[in-house]
């Protein structure tokens, strides 16, 4: 079978980011050789210097704050990845990957992450693919726009990807859409979806997880109105709530976890008995681990509702509308779902996936 090459957002302090970079090359490496690409972009790079291009006095003092919670956190990112996927040699900018020799008869894929966010990317050609050889396959999976595009805008994405072999697009939004530009496109799950539970927990094992009964929150988003119904519920259910944060600000009566690398998120979710998030991926693992959870679409008022598609995706693909917040003044004990259901059409989903990747392999 041919060779892989995966490049994403492998390298972003982001638990969403390096579960799915994981999740893919574990999938893939299941079947044939496979390398993830040290590529250090540095859009992705500058996100994380204290005294980064543009960012303001509060922002830098804020990061100053930090720097040690985030150095901790980086090390268990880092070593995450080094136990879990064989990296390339690193690569830091654009024309190190143009110079780098690679292989003609490989297959690069992209993805999955928001690869194609011009925001997040600034246009880095890398996520294009087109620093690989022209005789070499070219594939997307599950990648994501993240934003809404303008007509202009879709135009030019597809011109920048005619040449793939395949596209595949994790949103449904995003199908439609560059099918409307005229790309032929594939939809695929999230490749944390790709992993089954077992072997989330073989990978994630972690002791530092509590025993009791807890209420989980993760959020991207502030939000008051969130946590006034998790203390609610946590009052009902006389339970203790644990937060996933590195923030400095500790506002609830809470358990705020701060040095939380990916083993301890994924496992923090295995063990909850109730989640609550405003996340992708935080909707995502609980429905993998089949929690009872609540979600919160993310507000307009800071400019992040264009991640609602992804949220409005992953709960309208199973089903799962009756558990957003919004729809209740008192938030219920437990919302029943046929979890049994949803498993298998995750199952079915896998099998599409993983047909998609393997046509190319041989």
């Amino acid at each position: 079978m041919r060779k892989v090459y995966t490049i994403t957002f492998h390298n972003a302090l982001n638990y969403g980011a390096i579960l799915q970079c994981v999740a893919l090359y574990k999938k893939v490496s299941a079947y044939t050789e496979c390398e993830l690409i040290d590529y250090k972009a540095p859009v992705i790079e500058n996100r994380y210097k204290i005294f980064r291009k543009g960012a303001s006095i509060k922002d830098i003092l804020k990061s100053c704050l930090l720097r040690n919670r985030t150095l901790k956190k980086r090390k268990l990112f880092q070593n995450f990845l080094e136990e879990n996927c064989k990296l390339t040699e690193s690569y830091y900018n654009y024309k190190e990957l143009e110079k780098a020799k690679w292989n003609n008869e490989s297959v690069f894929i992209v993805g999955s992450d928001q690869v194609w966010n011009t925001d997040l990317t600034n246009d880095d050609l890398a996520y294009k693919l087109k620093f690989v050889p022209q005789d070499a396959i070219k594939l997307s999976y599950a990648a994501s726009i993240g934003k809404s595009m303008n007509e202009e805008q879709g135009k030019a994405l597809v011109e920048s990807i005619n040449d793939f072999d395949d596209i595949s697009v994790r949103e449904s939004s995003a199908v439609n859409f560059l099918q409307t530009m005229g790309a032929e496109v594939h939809q695929n799950i999230d490749p944390v979806f790709l992993l089954s539970t077992n072997e989330w927990n073989q990978i994630t094992r972690s002791i530092n997880i509590p025993k009791e009964k807890y209420i989980l929150v993760y959020i991207l988003q502030k939000s008051d109105k969130l946590m006034q119904k998790v203390e609610e519920y946590a009052k009902k259910m006389n339970m203790k709530i644990y937060i996933i944060s590195t923030g400095l600000k500790r506002e609830y009566k809470a358990e705020y976890i701060d040095s939380c690398g990916p083993k301890e998120f994924v496992q923090y979710f295995a063990n909850a008995n109730t989640v609550f998030t405003n996340s992708f991926h935080g909707i995502s693992f609980s429905i993998l681990y089949n929690k009872n959870f609540f979600y919160e679409l993310q507000g307009e008022q800071k400019g992040k509702a264009s991640r609602n598609s992804r949220l409005n995706d992953i709960i309208g693909k199973f089903n799962l509308e009756n558990r957003n917040l919004a729809k209740y003044e008192s938030v219920p004990l437990k919302v029943e779902t046929d979890y049994n259901k949803i498993n298998k059409e995750i199952e079915k989903e896998k099998k599409v996936s993983v047909d998609y990747i393997m046509e190319y392999l041989n």
